[in-house]
């Protein structure tokens, strides 16, 4: 698997925190993705951004006020 910014992409998720704890080594496939590039690697810790984005997926455009639950359903 190399595409896991691709994957989630639709969760909105911007940015992977990797700390080197416990079983870190189970994520070492996270060095080998086409779309996340590491933009922080000190001891311990690694930053990757991901660089590939749905514009427009998941996030609200407009608010809706209701103020019941029948204003809700209709």
């Amino acid at each position: 698997m190399s595409n896991l910014g691709e994957l989630l992409a639709p969760l909105n998720v911007k940015y992977i925190i990797l700390v080197n704890e416990a079983d870190y080594q189970n994520y070492d496939f996270l060095n080998h993705q086409n779309d996340l590039k590491i933009i922080m690697q000190k001891p311990g810790i690694t930053l990757s951004k991901m660089s590939m984005r749905l514009p427009g997926r998941n996030a609200a455009n407009s608010v809706v006020h209701i103020q019941s639950l029948d204003d809700y359903l209709r």
